[in-house]
């Protein structure tokens, strides 16, 4: 599936808008994580590239946006229609719930301590299991 820099910006100003964030707070949130993670940071202008579908965010960005924005990667990268097509093929490939697949994605966009804790309710969930 191709991935249209102009709709990706267009999903990217509604998920940012939605959080209630300016370019500029959105850059410096951005910048912040991104210097966590030795990535290098970006500016307002970036972001207003990405918006307008210049260029998508480069790969190494994509998970800190998601994280922030608190949306799935597939669903800035593809829109909703993808999301649910995955959502609905989800079941066939590997069997888990909704909140246990909410749980994998929160994993995925945390890192160090958070995903220590994570692990650690997830072991503590599965000692107390009865199945």
């Amino acid at each position: 599936m191709k991935i249209d820099p102009h709709e990706v910006g267009a999903r990217l100003r509604a998920a940012r808008e939605a959080a209630g964030l300016s370019q500029e707070e959105f850059a410096a949130k951005i910048s912040q994580k991104s210097a966590k993670k030795g990535i290098t940071p970006i500016n307002p202008e970036t972001v207003r590239l990405w918006e307008k579908g210049s260029h998508p965010p480069q790969w190494n960005k994509l998970a800190q946006i998601c994280s922030l924005l608190r949306i799935e990667e597939d669903e800035l990268l593809f829109g909703s229609r993808r999301l649910e097509q995955i959502r609905s093929e989800r079941p066939r490939l590997v069997y888990v719930t909704p909140k246990e697949a909410d749980l994998i994605i929160i994993f995925r966009h945390s890192s160090g301590p958070a995903q220590l804790r994570i692990l650690e309710v997830a072991n503590t969930l599965a000692d107390n299991d009865p199945g």
